[in-house]
């Protein structure tokens, strides 16, 4: 399954920076967004970005924005979804070489920005507490392979790989709430709770 995300500024001054990242689901969960994609640049056509133009202007939204589609076997795009905000998928952009936020801060304050200077690398993007919640939890694929999978990826959602401690703290809270729970859940055979 793949699919084209735009994500995009509109400039106060009216111009638009257009980035269209292509992403191709490497695993994707039944009824469920995927958990691991690889991204790339895509180079998007005149019409579709005159589109795209004409559009921001007639809504008259300005900032970051996002628009998705997805492909079929031919290659043609169906229009999806606009989020109008900065979405968590973003971040992949810093990882793929595009500060997107330094470039939306400098387009607000009237500055030029050309995504020409930025060179956009491909990246495997991986969702790993989702990716682990329905592929190894449920014996999809072992514990081995996904931390294979979660090492060789480039992006993540909650990992930083220069900040080991914030995903260790995130995953301690984690574990800590469900432990919380559990204890504080009465018991069914006395009716009652922890004495």
């Amino acid at each position: 399954l793949r699919g084209l995300s735009c994500l995009l500024l509109r400039r106060s001054g009216g111009g638009i920076l257009l980035l269209p990242v292509q992403g191709e689901y490497l695993r994707l969960p039944e009824g469920a967004y995927g958990t691991v994609k690889r991204n790339s640049a895509y180079q998007i056509g005149p019409v579709l970005k005159g589109q795209i133009q004409r559009l921001m202007q007639e809504i008259g939204y300005t900032g970051v924005f996002e628009m998705e589609f997805m492909r079929n076997a031919e290659m043609d795009l169906y229009f999806l979804e606009i989020n109008f905000r900065h979405t968590q998928y973003n971040h992949a952009l810093t990882d793929m070489g595009v500060n997107l936020s330094d470039i939306w801060m400098k387009g607000m304050m009237g500055e030029t920005c050309n995504l020409d200077d930025w060179v956009v690398n491909d990246a495997v993007v991986i969702n790993e507490s989702r990716d682990f919640r329905y592929f190894v939890k449920t014996g999809q694929i072992s514990l081995f392979k996904w931390l294979k999978d979660l090492f060789k990826a480039n992006s993540y959602y909650m990992l930083d790989k220069k900040d080991w401690m914030f995903c260790l703290r995130f995953i301690g809270k984690s574990v800590w709430m469900q432990v919380s729970s559990i204890v504080k859940r009465p018991s069914k055979a006395s009716g009652g709770g922890i004495s």
